[in-house]
């Protein structure tokens, strides 16, 4: 920890300041078997039970803390040693985050391209849209022509044969044959 006064008075016991990995260093230190994942307050039972101090466990620091009337003292903290790496390691770490701050800004370049493409697309596909939807507005405002009625009635429907065949005279029933009777009702 650092030599300055940058802490606030901590006025819990020394269990309570320990982390729950600095209380499972504790267990293993003394010999002590556990259940892997123990909570602090079970770990902290288990350290109880077995008579071991805190101090004893594990290695702790005096670190100077201001307190409320801003006087520097001393209090007992599990000492944290903070991660050292050598130039090699940060020239490295360095480099392989420049490189994944060069890898997305290619992705988003590329999204920006992609996105930009179908803003096109849309723009051309709403414009397409529009233009049929001008078409439908004057095929609907078209009154559609009228089919031409069939006249031969050898290729009228059954209706319409019906119908023929009653403009010229004639009740049609069913199961009459078709060419005979058109022949018979041609030639009155």
């Amino acid at each position: 920890m650092s030599t300055e006064a940058i802490m606030v008075d901590d006025p819990r016991p020394l269990y309570d300041r320990m982390s729950r990995r600095e209380l499972w260093r504790a267990l293993k230190n003394a010999g002590i078997n556990f259940t892997p994942g123990i909570t602090s307050g079970d770990a902290i039972k288990l350290l109880e039970a077995n008579q071991i101090h805190p101090s004893a466990a594990i290695e702790w620091e005096q670190v100077p803390i201001q307190n409320e009337k801003g006087e520097t003292i001393y209090q007992a903290h599990p000492k944290r040693v903070q991660p050292s790496y050598s130039e090699a390691d940060l020239l490295k770490r360095e480099e392989v985050m420049q490189k994944n701050i060069e890898e997305a800004a290619a992705r988003e370049e590329e999204s920006n391209k992609k996105a930009k493409s179908l803003e096109s697309q849309v723009k051309d596909l709403a414009k397409q849209n529009a233009e049929l939807m001008e078409a439908m507005k004057e095929l609907v405002g078209k009154k559609p022509a009228k089919k031409e009625k069939e006249t031969d009635p050898r290729k009228m429907k059954y209706m319409a044969f019906k119908k023929w065949c009653k403009d010229h005279g004639h009740d049609l029933q069913k199961g009459e044959d078709r060419e005979e009777l058109i022949a018979k009702l041609e030639a009155e």
